[in-house]
């Protein structure tokens, strides 16, 4: 059995893999303009902090979202 800090990394890592699927599927509909904090967090559907919670910036943001993607 999982213990709180164990479920709590969990959510962390599915938000933060939620966030970055959200900007790959935007920057392939409309390029890293497209890309935004707002327009991450909306398509995740999170609250519109959590991209600067968990991405210093939409550089960093874009830069690890691709990393993964590819």
């Amino acid at each position: 059995m999982a213990n709180r800090a164990q479920l709590t990394q969990e959510r962390s890592r599915l938000r933060r893999e939620e966030l970055l699927a959200a900007a790959i599927d935007l920057f392939a509909e409309g390029g890293a303009r497209a890309i935004t904090h707002r327009a991450v967090a909306a398509r995740a559907g999170l609250p519109s902090a959590t991209t600067t919670y968990y991405f210093e910036s939409i550089d960093e943001l874009i830069r690890e979202a691709l990393g993964a993607h590819v």
